[in-house]
């Protein structure tokens, strides 16, 4: 009769203990408030379901219901984070696919290509790495011919900077990141110049490494070794500035939680002995934002040089500016891309900005300007005596050479007359690629029967052919059209199709000429 007793006692607790599992989870979620985002997961969570009196609302009222409980139940967050302790501790494995688990508590970013990136897959090429350089270096051209400098900072992920802590399974298949493919091909091309390469300095363990083990962000003495390469180049324009000194440097050691510990919900479990970088004696302050707050000024009061610097950064940048700020008279901070920047720039005369951002978003950042592309290429055209091409009324229709039945070519005191009897029409024209310059300009005055499509099709080494992604389009209106571009890839050889435009009718070509395009940065 005991053990009946006893038997009966057990079975009713566990039957209890399992109710109480079941129905914990949704009576806290009865009289708890709804969450509007989860800060490990960084997502906005599901917001409770409506249901109308419509049969598409009725049947999926479930699925919706199931989604938004699934992100709102009772102790949820609670048994994520066991569950993720139990792979971290146990079977040593991240349970975020976002984030790696290396040695020594190492954790690393993987999301935005970062593996990928790590791993070779995100690959670049010529074409694309000389679009870039040539962004930068024009923004430098319009910069400059305003009086101010420019440097680009790209920041290395922290699976480039300390592979060695990475998985044996990842660190065997390392690539060549892009980021290392574009600095070295910029090094080949000019020198690299304005371009900062952070690879080598961020490399260092000792007294401390320059990324948090549990964070995506280098720490505070990362920052200043990056601070001390970018005073290095802005030395060179005004040797006048002195650096902060590392004697005012003092290296904290603090208890840190970082970004990545947060996102598998074990900031609490995860915790690392870093570094925080106090600065002796600052005299900086900072100044009110503008009416937008997407300008934060900051004032030296120790400092004597009269300079000052424009930075634009991303999360990255916060651990630098304390450095900045004790450098220049004068620090403006935003995080404002440089295009939409040239009321600022033109208002606060800056004599150096600091272009930062995260390797991972670098190419977003390198956007092109149409305003500043088109300045520099008038001021290049101008300047330009490597011509290479020319027609115009007085001579060089001989370069123009027609292989299309719906296309005549004839002269008169205006220039050369393109009579189009069907679409498509088009001609040939070669010209000197070499010596080889860093591109070839082509300005064109052309007068239209009608608004239609311009095209030059170019051929490179590698593509000797016409095909349709070798292709420079411009839209034309009816009448006199001037034309300004560049030819685009690396690799120009000097052969081109010209389709003046796609609907029939007489064109008439006053001139066409094409430069080498020479930087001489």
């Amino acid at each position: 009769m005991c053990i009946w007793s006893v038997k009966k006692i057990a079975s009713l607790s566990l039957a209890l203990m399992f109710l109480a599992m079941v129905f914990t989870p949704f009576c806290l979620w009865l009289m708890s408030s709804d969450q509007e985002r989860s800060g490990f997961e960084k997502r906005t969570l599901q917001e409770l379901p409506r249901c109308a009196l419509k049969w598409q609302s009725l049947v999926t009222f479930p699925k919706r219901m199931e989604k938004y409980y699934r992100d709102h139940f009772g102790l949820r967050d609670q048994l994520i984070a066991w569950h993720n302790l139990i792979h971290v501790r146990l079977f040593r494995k991240s349970p975020n696919d976002a984030v790696t688990l290396g040695s020594e508590n190492w954790l690393f970013y993987n999301a935005d290509h970062c593996l990928a990136d790590f791993l070779g897959l995100w690959r670049g090429n010529r074409e694309q790495f000389e679009a870039w350089r040539r962004i930068i270096r024009d923004r430098q051209i319009w910069l400059a011919d305003r009086g101010v400098n420019y440097l680009v900072v790209i920041v290395p992920t922290k699976m480039m900077v300390y592979p060695q802590f990475l998985p044996l399974r990842i660190r065997e298949f390392a690539g060549v990141a892009i980021l290392e493919e574009f600095l070295r091909y910029v090094r080949d091309k000019d020198g690299g110049h304005g371009l900062v390469d952070l690879l080598d300095p961020l490399h260092e363990l000792e007294p401390y490494p320059s990324f948090f083990r549990t964070d995506t962000h280098w720490n505070g003495l990362g920052a200043f070794r990056a601070y001390k390469v970018i005073m290095e180049d802005i030395r060179q324009w005004y040797p006048e500035i002195t650096p902060l000194h590392e004697a005012r440097i003092r290296n904290v050691s603090t208890e840190f939680r970082g970004d990545l510990s947060t996102m598998l919900n074990l900031s609490s479990q995860l915790r690392e002995q870093s570094v925080r970088v106090r600065i002796s004696d600052p005299c900086s302050r900072e100044i009110e934002s503008d009416e937008q707050g997407s300008l934060l000024r900051v004032e030296s009061e120790c400092v004597d040089n009269p300079h000052t610097l424009l930075m634009i950064h991303d999360s990255y940048g916060m651990y630098i500016r304390p450095f900045f700020d004790e450098t220049f008279r004068r620090v403006l901070y935003t995080r404002t891309h440089l295009p939409q920047l040239k009321e600022v720039v033109a208002r606060e005369s800056p004599s150096v900005i600091v272009d930062q951002v995260a390797a991972r978003y670098f190419s977003r950042m390198l956007g092109q300007d149409v305003e500043i592309t088109n300045y520099v290429m008038r001021k290049h055209w101008r300047n330009s005596k490597d011509l290479r091409l020319y027609i115009d009324r007085d001579g060089g229709g001989e370069h123009l050479r027609s292989r299309h039945h719906l296309m005549r070519i004839s002269h008169d005191e205006k220039g050369v007359l393109l009579h189009a009897t069907g679409p498509d029409p088009h001609v040939e024209l070669r010209f000197p690629h070499t010596p080889v310059p860093d591109s070839f300009l082509i300005h064109m005055e052309l007068t239209s029967p009608g608004e239609t499509t311009m095209q030059f099709f170019y051929t490179t080494g590698a593509n000797p052919s016409f095909v349709p992604e070798r292709v420079i389009s411009r839209e034309l209106k009816k009448g006199y059209n001037e034309l300004l571009f560049r030819l685009p890839h690396p690799d120009i050889q000097g052969r081109l199709r010209f389709d003046p435009g796609m609907i029939k009718g007489s064109y008439i070509l006053h001139s066409l000429r094409i430069k080498g395009e020479w930087y001489g940065i």
